[in-house]
């Protein structure tokens, strides 16, 4: 048996303990002492009732479930020393799940149990500690399937049968359909593996979804899950202790014999404390892109570099192919969007305009929309127009609605964000304080209403030409390429916003 020093991280040789003995076995011919704290004045041995005492706080503490699954039945007093407790496990990463998600109810549970004489909690690796096996009739409907023999998961519900060709391409996301055009359909590894990152609602999950039905179509293996379904099914194979080993390589060898494995929403793994849950998400993947023509394709709502609690090897692994970041569709886009939804319905094309400047970039609210406005022509009867888009807007509240974007508003935006005023930036000045935040300004109103002539946008900030609008528009892009959008995302959001 290896014990465990949660303060040093050194693992030395434990006297093992045989399978099924009990704690009054466990602690063998040591000297009992009072269960109750105040009376623990011997560093020596507890006695049986000292550990279930403990068990018992922790017990009022937890829920059933995690109570039951994680400490009832997988794990051991092993011994009392020193002001140390040490607990038997069944295994390395069975220690790393209780200090990642529970040490400090372990500890306050201990320190309730021992009072002044407990100092730090450590682990003792015994693989022989048996799991409490409950009665089959009473728990087998409780009790989860292996992981590893569990059936390929399916595409999120409304997703079967997406495509690329069923996209709607636009500025926003043109990159990303192409990137994984060029992954999924012509096979080029030099993208592999493919992240993909966005805000909520930007088609990520459709071009996994699309990704999935041509690997289908292909003959090839593909898995599509949420990383939220990874981390339910570890946490499955924990709860077996005396089959954790036997599971989690169960489902590994599921995950690693597929061709392609499309993984959706990782943002979860960078909450919380998921150290056990990161690790070994790191070495499914490492195993899986080392064997040869296997495709990765991730998605999640931010950038490897914005993840900081994944950790350097899985940030680093995460954006060694290509990192591909959908942005808001702008009007167009969202206009064609509600077309490919209307099918043959005639919506009237003052009504597509209203909505694509009323809503912001989100393509599932702007789905929302449509769908809504069209069922009202058909199960209400209500006659298309101007004034039922309006209805349909009001059903939406403030925080999904957004006023339409205007050189106005980008003005006002940009100049109480930046630190000058709307006159400042029509002004002739060339200050730095001014021009700046002019030419950000300028290249908002080009990117956010790609349908604006460049004259009309050189007239509203003092009448300049329009080689002065090209020129600020590059000033900005080429900064953006040296030092990242980060400075312009939160002024971008309050325009598409608010």
């Amino acid at each position: 048996m290896f014990e465990k020093n949660d303060r040093t991280g050194s693992t030395a040789v434990a006297e093992p303990t045989a399978i099924g003995a009990t704690v009054e076995a466990m602690v063998g011919n040591m000297t009992t002492v009072n269960a109750e704290p105040a009376s623990c004045q011997s560093d020596t041995a507890p006695t049986v009732n000292l550990w279930q005492s403990f068990l018992e706080r922790l017990q009022g503490t937890l829920d059933e479930h995690s109570y039951n699954n994680w400490f009832k039945r997988a794990t051991g007093l092993h011994h009392w020393e020193n002001g140390v407790l040490t607990i038997a496990v069944p295994s390395e990463f069975y220690a790393g799940w209780l200090k990642d998600h529970f040490l400090d109810v372990i500890r306050n549970a201990a320190s309730e149990t021992l009072g002044d004489d407990f100092h730090s909690v450590d682990f003792a690796i015994n693989p022989d500690i048996q799991q409490e096996i409950p009665s089959q009739d009473t728990t087998e409907a409780a009790t989860p399937r292996s992981p590893g023999r569990r059936k390929a998961p399916s595409l999120p519900s409304g997703y079967e049968g997406k495509t690329l060709a069923s996209f709607v391409v636009g500025a926003g996301n043109r990159m990303a359909h192409a990137s994984v055009q060029s992954l999924a359909v012509d096979g080029n590894l030099g993208y592999n593996p493919l992240y993909l990152c966005g805000s909520s609602g930007l088609g990520k999950t459709h071009l996994l979804a699309a990704a999935y039905t041509e690997f289908k179509k292909q003959g090839k293996r593909a898995f599509y899950f949420p990383a939220e379904r990874f981390i339910n099914r570890l946490m499955e194979c924990f709860a077996e202790p005396k089959k954790t080993t036997h599971l989690i390589g169960q489902m590994r060898k599921s995950l690693l014999a597929v061709d392609a494995l499309l993984i959706d929403e990782l943002d979860i793994l960078n909450e919380g404390n998921k150290v056990a849950c990161r690790r070994e998400f790191l070495s499914v993947i490492n195993d899986f892109l080392a064997k040869r023509n296997k495709i990765l394709i991730v998605a999640a709502n931010n950038a490897p570099r914005d993840m900081e609690n994944l950790g350097e090897a899985l940030q680093s692994r995460l954006a060694k192919g290509l990192v591909v970041k959908l942005e808001s569709p702008n009007p167009e886009t969202r206009i064609s969007i509600m077309r490919q939804l209307a099918g043959k319905e005639q919506v009237p094309p003052e009504v597509l305009d209203h909505f694509a400047k009323s809503l912001n970039g989100n393509v599932r609210l702007t789905e929302g929309a449509i769908t809504t406005y069209l069922a009202y022509l058909k199960l209400d009867g209500a006659t298309p127009s101007l004034e039922l888009a309006r209805q349909v807007l009001s059903l939406f509240s403030k925080e999904q609605q957004a006023s339409p974007v205007t050189i106005e508003k980008i003005q006002s935006i940009v100049a109480s964000h930046m630190g000058t005023t709307v006159a400042d930036m029509k002004s002739p000045s060339k200050e730095r304080r001014v021009s700046w935040p002019r030419q950000v300004a300028i290249y908002f109103c080009h990117v956010l209403m790609p349908e604006m002539p460049l004259e009309a946008i050189g007239n509203a900030f003092g009448r300049r030409d329009h080689t002065t609008i090209i020129y600020a528009c590059n000033a900005v892009k080429k900064r953006i390429a040296q030092y990242g959008d980060i400075e312009l995302r939160d002024i971008q959001a309050s325009i598409t916003n608010s």
